[in-house]
C-alpha cells in the first residue's frame, strides 16, 4: 500500500503497526491465529521540488519627446530564476496603445518605439515566464511629450529672373503637420503670397524697379518662425 503521503519530515520518527483480524467459528468454539513476522521493509518515498517565480530588476518609467527615435533597454540579464537559465526565460511585452508606442523584445533587450507624430501616455506590461509556467510581471509608464513641429517649405527656387511690369508667379509647398493655420508674409510690398489649396501656395512678384534684390519669406506657426530668401 502506498505510504508516501504519511511520511513526515527528515529526522522525524515513523511508527509502523501491523495487525490481523480473526472471528469466532460458526459453532461458537474458540479459534487461534498466529502471526509470524520474519522481516519488514519500507521501500519508496516522495520528493517535493519547489520552483520559485522568476525575479527581474524593475525598469524605470520612460519619457520621450515626440519623434524621438526608439530606445533599447537591457533587460534579460537582470533576471534570474532558481531553475530556468536566463537564456530560456520567455519575455513578452505589450502596450496599452500601440498607436502611440510599440514595444518589442530584441535579443536580450526591450525596444520601445514611439510612433511617428504621436504623443500621450501608455502603459507597457512586461511578462517573464520560466520553463514551468511561473511568471514575473511588471508595468512601466511611458510618456511621450507633444512637440509642435516647425513648418517646412519646398519647391521655392533660390533665384529668379523677371521683367519689370510683368507679374511673375511661383508655386511652392508649405507643410506643418501640427498647425492647421500659418502666417506667411514677405518683406517686400510688391511680393504677395496666398494659399491655393492643401499645402500649395503661390507667390506673385511685381517689382517696379530693375536691378538685383533679395526677397524674404517668413512662415510662422504658434511657436516657431522660419524664413527663406530668394
Amino acid at each position: 500500500i502506498p505510504i508516501g503521503h504519511l511520511l513526515g519530515n527528515d529526522g522525524e520518527s515513523l511508527q509502523i503497526g501491523i495487525g490481523t483480524r480473526f472471528q469466532w467459528s460458526s459453532d461458537g468454539s474458540p479459534q487461534q491465529t498466529t502471526i509470524v513476522i520474519e522481516s519488514m521493509m519500507i521501500d519508496g518515498g516522495f520528493v517535493v521540488e519547489f520552483d520559485q517565480d522568476p525575479e527581474c530588476q524593475r525598469i524605470d518609467d520612460q519619457t520621450f519627446n515626440e519623434d524621438d527615435p526608439g530606445r533599447y533597454i537591457p533587460f534579460r540579464y537582470y533576471c534570474n530564476d532558481d531553475i530556468t537559465s536566463n537564456n530560456d526565460l520567455e519575455i513578452s511585452v505589450n502596450s496599452s496603445n500601440s498607436d502611440i508606442l510599440v514595444p518589442s523584445v530584441v535579443g536580450d533587450e526591450i525596444l520601445l518605439m514611439p510612433q511617428v507624430e504621436m504623443s500621450g501616455s501608455v502603459t507597457v506590461e512586461i511578462l517573464v515566464t520560466d520553463e514551468r509556467g511561473n511568471t514575473w510581471t511588471d508595468q512601466i509608464n511611458v510618456i511621450i511629450n507633444e512637440i509642435n513641429d516647425a513648418p517646412s517649405l519646398s519647391g521655392l527656387p533660390t533665384s529668379v529672373y523677371i521683367e519689370v511690369g510683368t507679374p511673375y508667379q511661383i508655386t511652392f509647398d508649405i507643410m506643418d503637420i501640427d498647425s492647421p493655420s500659418l502666417l506667411v508674409t514677405t518683406d517686400r510690398s510688391w511680393a504677395g503670397i496666398e494659399k491655393i489649396n492643401g499645402d500649395s501656395w503661390i507667390l506673385t512678384l511685381s517689382p517696379s524697379e530693375s536691378g538685383q534684390t533679395f526677397l524674404k519669406i517668413m512662415i510662422e506657426d504658434e511657436d516657431t518662425m522660419i524664413n527663406r530668401t530668394i
